[in-house]
This record gives structure tokens, C-alpha cells and sequence, in this order.
């Protein structure tokens, strides 16, 4: 049997008691802390650096006084608690309970002890389990946190946590949520509240009404507050979730019918539908179609008014639709029709979508005897280029390459060789399309060559060099004020198989001051990849003009050369008048 040394056992146990050390400071004002998410179980410590756990279960215990916080120092490192009484409904095994300052989001972390010691976590509810503020306040948040993950809302918080909410909604419902409560705010703020708000909107939100009728009259001061910093702390990530949920529209639904029935089931946020048929709206041209019962006319004021005819349905025109999404009065859509102008004010929940073969078609309103219809006369590029079926159709019409050099400028010309010689997809983040194009790889090298080399004024596959024209010289385009040639270049090595291009020269360009320039660079060779970024709109765009080329690219970016410094003049990019990948869109 072994003998158990209880004098080396005890020594251990008294060297690792030295290496501790504890600090506690009190709060000055009373303090509690809460569960971050409402109806949550979560386990805390019943001593610190120990294993040992309690489960605290919130429908039990609301909140917890706290005592302070507590600096546990081993080995080298600061551990921080909250410090608590255990309270009875907890059955612990000792007098107090600790809770990681880490996992603890503080309402006002400036009044925290150790601020200087502590690095507070990033204000996200990544991390946050639990609450802490002064508790006099303890009550409103508790209330703020439940209204946040209530089903039904009813009437308003007095206090706005952004770490709180986001801790309570799902991220998928994080649009809905977010685009509902800037709705209030803006309404409440702005002073402009619906005539006819959204039965949807009223039943989640069933104060609404009396909002509307009061003018927001009867609020209390900290309600106010509440959505004045509700405002101000998610009108830029909400206007982030909105375009993000626009651009991805196209790409999530597979045919036009989808893109319709999608369209009919939004009921949340206030406003996405109306913006959304914005979007469409302005890549698109429609005929107006009004039934005989209501023919439109301008009216003063801008509301349409209908009058009685007794002629058949006939589709008018094309038109450009011009819509207004507003609070107060719904959608304003605005159009021709027979030489006169007409606005008319549609709520958008009664907005109704139709998929049409060039598209979706949209009702003015829930009854077909007297709702205009618009019928589009042409596919939206907006619903076009993110259309998977659309976009398989475009990349297997992708002609050969020396078709695509011949018919497209440069920019275009790129585009379609990424999508039919390389490997990507659309990034679901950025919206954009990224491709690669593998160099390596049969005769990609080449292909990517003989665009750049049109680009140039080349078309012959037996030429190997030339003078890089006057327009595409960073330099200055005035022959008498740059002297000297800058040209590009091919070469091949039989023995290392190794393909290059690139860009060599001097020239002299004076302005204010003459500079001499030296360029000596290779642009790309067969062991590299080309990366090709561009706008989903770009795919189904025109040529500008062969003979008329912007300064940059403003669709297509590609990465060619890969320099540390934007602005150095020497990168290929900048002679192929070409953004990189990593730079901004217009």
C-alpha cells in the first residue's frame, strides 16, 4: 500500500496558497448583476480558480447584489470576479459565489474597480453571459432585456443596451429587429408616423396606434431616451444589414417566381419591401397597365386620382418608375401614363409581386379591379446579374477567347475570362464576384495575355513587344511634354518553360518639373494567378467605348502586379488602366 507524505502534501498546499494573492474592492454604490439573455441557466463559480460550479437559473433569481470585485494573482496573471453573498435559492456549499469579470458586461464600465488593471472585451454579446450595474437600475434593465426577447412588445423600455439586444436576438432576426425599432424611433423622432401601418408591425408592436395618436405626447423621459440612442447606436449597422440583405436578394432565390413569393412574405422590417422594389425599380423600365375602372390623371398635390372610363385595358407605354418609400404615407410611385404624370400612394404591405418572364411585376395594391399594374419591358439588371440561373446561362454563351478579346473592352474582356477560364463565385459578404485565374494552367497565361495585349492596340500572336500608347502612360498623354518609350513585353525560356509579361522603359515627363521615370517590372507569368473582383452589374454591362477609357476601371478590378504603394505609378495596374482588387468601388 502507499504511504501517503501528509508533510510534502502539506508544503505543496502551502506554496501554491503564497502564490496567490487576493484584492478585493467594494462598490461604493450598490451594485447587481443579471442574466444577459432572458430565461437563461448558467453556471457560476462557487470559488475562484476552482472547478466547482452552481447553476444560477434566472427564472429563480432575477439578480444577484453584488460586493465587488475581487483580483485573484497566480502566477504572474490577474484573474477578476464578480463577488456575491450566496443567496438561499442557490444552495451553495460556501458564503459567496464568483462570476468572471470577462463573461460580464458592465452598463458603465468607467465605474468598475481595476478599469486601469481590467481591458474591458469588445461591446458585442460574443462573450457577455451576465450584466452588471448599479442597483437602482437593476430592474429597468431586467425589464429592457425581457421586452428585447418578447414575442409581443408592449409599450417602451426606459433604458437602450445595444449588448443586451444583440444577446437576445437571433443574428438571423437581426434586420427584422433592428429595421422594426429604428422604424418607432423614426417615427417618434421625426414626427412621421403611418397612416396605415402594417397589421404585422401593430401586433408585434401594439402601441403603435396610441404613439400615433399622442404624437408620442405621453412618453416618459427615459422611453424618449430609449429611442433616441436606439437611434444613434444601429441606424449604421442597420443600414449595413439592409444593403447586405438588398444585394443578396438576386442571389437567393433561383428563378423569378422564387424572387416573387419571397417578395410577398416579407412582413419585417417596416421598409424593406418598399426598397427593395426601389432597387428594382431603377434598373428596370415597366409598362403601366390600369384597369379601365380607374384611369389615372394628375391631380394637384401629387396624389392620383382616378376617374371612370369606359375603354378597354390597353398597356401604356414604358415607363421609368420613380417610388418613395415613406413612413407616413407608405410607398409614393410615381410614372407616365399617356403623356401625364401619376403619383400613386400604395401602403407596402399591400404592395403585391408577380413573377413575369422578364421579371417580377408589382400590383399597386391589393384589389385587381382598381390597382395599376407594372409590367416590366425589360429585365433588371438588379435581378438579372444575381440571378443563378441568369448567370449560368451568361457564362456557357462566354464565347472563346479570342472572341471575347475582339468584342469586349479591356475590363469586360477580363471579366468573361475569369468566369470561363478560372474558379469563383460570388462573396456573400461584399456582394461582389471574386475569381481566380490559374496562370499555370493550359493556356490561361496566354488567353490573359492576348487581352492585355488588345488592350494595348495588339492583336497579333507573332508580335512580342510594342510601345505602350500615349493615353495609357500614368505619365501624361501629351507627346511634347514626355519624351522617351515606355513599352510592354513577352518573353518565353525554353528551359524553365517560364512565360512572362511586363512593362520596360524610360521617359522624361515634365509639368512643373521634368522627372525622369524608369520602369522595369514583370506584369505576370505562367507560374502566378490573376485575381479579378467585380460588381454583380458588371456582367451584363456594355462596352463604354473602344476608343474612350476611363482613368480606372470602375466595375472590374484586378490584381496584376501586386504593389505595397496605391499611388505608385510603376504598377502594371496603373498602365492597364486597371483598379487592384484591394481598392474601393466608385
Amino acid at each position: 500500500m502507499r504511504k501517503i507524505n501528509l508533510s510534502a502534501a502539506l508544503v505543496t498546499s502551502l506554496a501554491l496558497m503564497n502564490c496567490v494573492k487576493k484584492q478585493f474592492v467594494a462598490f461604493e454604490a450598490p451594485h447587481a448583476v443579471m442574466h444577459i439573455k432572458s430565461g437563461a441557466k448558467v453556471e457560476i463559480l462557487q470559488e475562484p480558480l476552482k472547478k466547482e460550479m452552481i447553476m444560477w437559473d434566472s427564472s429563480r433569481l432575477a439578480q444577484m447584489p453584488v460586493e465587488g470585485l475581487l483580483r485573484v494573482t497566480f502566477k504572474d496573471t490577474d484573474y477578476f470576479y464578480l463577488q456575491m453573498n450566496c443567496p438561499a435559492e442557490l444552495k451553495c456549499n460556501g458564503k459567496k459565489v464568483y462570476i468572471p469579470r470577462n463573461l460580464t458586461h458592465a452598463v458603465n464600465p468607467t465605474a468598475m474597480p481595476f478599469k486601469n488593471e481590467y481591458k474591458e472585451p469588445p461591446a458585442d454579446a460574443s462573450s457577455a453571459r451576465f450584466v452588471i450595474t448599479e442597483s437602482r437600475q437593476i430592474q429597468e434593465y431586467l425589464q429592457a432585456r425581457d421586452w428585447y426577447a418578447a414575442g409581443v412588445k408592449k409599450d417602451l423600455p426606459m433604458v437602450f443596451d445595444q449588448v443586451i439586444l444583440r444577446a437576445n436576438v437571433p443574428e438571423t432576426s437581426l434586420l427584422s429587429v433592428y429595421g422594426d425599432l429604428l422604424y418607432l424611433a423614426r417615427s417618434y423622432l421625426d414626427k412621421e408616423y403611418a397612416e396605415k401601418p402594417s397589421p404585422d408591425f401593430v401586433r408585434m408592436y401594439p402601441f403603435y396606434e396610441e404613439l400615433a395618436k399622442t404624437q408620442g405626447a405621453n412618453l416618459a423621459v427615459g422611453q424618449s431616451l430609449f429611442l433616441r440612442e436606439l437611434r444613434k447606436d444601429l441606424q449604421a449597422e442597420y443600414e449595413t444589414l439592409l444593403r447586405r440583405q438588398l444585394d443578396d436578394f438576386p442571389f437567393a432565390h433561383a428563378s423569378y417566381k422564387a424572387m416573387a413569393a419571397a417578395f410577398n412574405r416579407i412582413s419585417a422590417p417596416q421598409m424593406l419591401r418598399g426598397e427593395l422594389f426601389a432597387r428594382i425599380a431603377k434598373s428596370s423600365a415597366f409598362s403601366v397597365n390600369v384597369p379601365s375602372a380607374a384611369a389615372p390623371i394628375a391631380a394637384p398635390g401629387g396624389a392620383a386620382l382616378y376617374a371612370q372610363e369606359n375603354t378597354e385595358n390597353k398597356p401604356a407605354a414604358a415607363a421609368k418608375i420613380e417610388v418613395r418609400p415613406t413612413v407616413k404615407n407608405g410607398l409614393i410611385v410615381a410614372y407616365e401614363a399617356e403623356g401625364k404624370r401619376a403619383e400613386v400612394q400604395v401602403p407596402e404591405y399591400e404592395l403585391v409581386a408577380y413573377a413575369h418572364e422578364k421579371g417580377i411585376s408589382f400590383q399597386l395594391g391589393k384589389d385587381k379591379t382598381s390597382a395599376p399594374l407594372l409590367e416590366p419591358v425589360e429585365e433588371s439588371l438588379f435581378l438579372k446579374s444575381g440571378n443563378p440561373a441568369e448567370i449560368q446561362k451568361f457564362v456557357k454563351a462566354i464565347p472563346e477567347y479570342k472572341t471575347i478579346v475582339a468584342e469586349n473592352d479591356f475590363d469586360l474582356a477580363l471579366l468573361r475570362i475569369a468566369m470561363k477560364y478560372g474558379q469563383g463565385g460570388i462573396n456573400r459578404k461584399n456582394g461582389m464576384f471574386e475569381y481566380e485565374i490559374d496562370l499555370s494552367k493550359g493556356r490561361n497565361f496566354w488567353i490573359v495575355l492576348a487581352a492585355v495585349k488588345n488592350r494595348f492596340g495588339e492583336d497579333s500572336d507573332g508580335k512580342y513587344s510594342g510601345k505602350i500608347p500615349d493615353k495609357f502612360a500614368p505619365y501624361g498623354d501629351v507627346s511634347d511634354r514626355t519624351k522617351g518609350q515606355i513599352n510592354w513585353y513577352q518573353k518565353y525560356e525554353k528551359d524553365s518553360k517560364l512565360a512572362q509579361m511586363g512593362i520596360k522603359g524610360k521617359a522624361t515627363y515634365c509639368q512643373r518639373m521634368c522627372e525622369d521615370v524608369e520602369v522595369d517590372m514583370v506584369c505576370f507569368d505562367n507560374r502566378e494567378k490573376v485575381r479579378v473582383t467585380f460588381r454583380p452589374a458588371a456582367i451584363f454591362e456594355k462596352n463604354a467605348d473602344k476608343d474612350s477609357y476611363p482613368s480606372e476601371s470602375r466595375n472590374v478590378h484586378a490584381d496584376f502586379a501586386k504593389t505595397s504603394n496605391e499611388n505608385d505609378y510603376r504598377s502594371c495596374n496603373s498602365f492597364f488602366r486597371l483598379a487592384r482588387t484591394d481598392q474601393k468601388f466608385d
